[in-house]
C-alpha cells in the first residue's frame, strides 16, 4: 500500500455572535455562535461528509467558543474526539477586549486593525507574536499528523498565518496577503509522503465555502 499524504483541512467557525454584532471578543468575552453560525456549522459538517478521502484521523479545535462549537456540530455522529488547543486561538486583542468597533474607534481614535503589525490594544498580540504562535502549532500539527488527515476548526487569522507558512511566504507586510476566509470555509493543504519531512505543500482548496452559497440558493 502507498504511503498517505499529510493532510491539513483547516475550518473557519462559523458566524460568531462578536462578527454578527461588532465587537472585539478574545477568549474570555467569546459568546460562541449565533444561530446561523450553528447552521453554517451543520452545512460544513455535511460538506466534510460528502468527501470519503477527508474522514478524519484527528479532530482539533481552538478553544474559543465560536470554534469549539462549529467542531462539536460539524462532527456530530462521526464519533471521533476534538481536542482544544489554546494555540490555535485567534490574535489575541489585549485591553480593549469586549468593545464594539465604535467604542475601540472613540477610545484610540482609528479603526481596528489600522497597521495589522502593531497589537490591537495593549495587552495584544502583534503580527509577530501571532504569526510565532501559529507557526509552533502548524508544525507540531504537521509532525504529529504525517500520512494523515488532520482538522483543524480555528479562525480566520489563524488560516490567513498558516497560509503564509505553508506557502513559505515571509512575514514583515503591514497587511494580511490573503483574502480573509468565510465563515464555515474549508482550506486545504497537502503534503505528498515524498515531500516529508519537510517538502513543499501543495494548497488544493483556499476558502471554499459553495456549501453555503448552494444552501442559500
Amino acid at each position: 500500500m502507498d504511503p498517505r499524504p499529510t493532510r491539513l483541512v483547516m475550518l473557519r467557525h462559523g458566524e460568531s455572535r462578536s462578527n454578527a454584532e461588532f465587537w472585539l471578543s478574545g477568549t474570555a468575552t467569546c459568546k460562541g455562535l449565533t444561530e446561523r453560525g450553528s447552521r453554517e456549522a451543520a452545512l460544513l459538517g455535511t460538506a466534510l461528509r460528502a468527501d470519503p478521502g477527508l474522514r478524519p484521523d484527528r479532530v482539533v479545535t481552538s478553544s474559543m467558543p465560536r470554534s469549539a462549537e462549529t467542531a462539536a456540530i460539524a462532527t456530530d455522529g462521526l464519533g471521533v474526539t476534538v481536542e482544544a488547543l489554546d494555540r490555535l486561538i485567534e490574535r489575541t486583542p489585549g485591553e480593549c477586549e469586549g468593545m464594539t468597533v465604535d467604542q475601540y474607534t472613540e477610545h484610540y481614535g482609528h479603526r481596528p486593525w489600522h497597521d495589522w503589525r502593531l497589537p490591537l490594544s495593549p495587552g495584544g498580540e502583534s503580527e509577530v507574536e501571532f504569526a510565532a504562535r501559529v507557526e509552533a502549532a502548524v508544525a507540531d500539527l504537521a509532525v504529529t499528523g504525517r500520512g494523515a488527515t488532520t482538522w483543524v476548526f480555528c479562525h480566520g487569522g489563524v488560516i490567513m498565518a498558516a497560509a503564509d507558512q505553508l506557502m513559505g511566504i515571509p512575514g514583515g507586510l503591514a497587511q494580511p496577503r490573503w483574502a480573509a476566509p468565510a465563515n464555515a470555509s474549508i482550506t486545504e493543504w497537502l503534503r505528498s509522503p515524498a515531500d516529508e519531512p519537510d517538502g513543499p505543500w501543495r494548497l488544493r482548496r483556499y476558502n471554499d465555502h459553495a456549501h453555503l452559497v448552494v444552501a442559500a440558493r
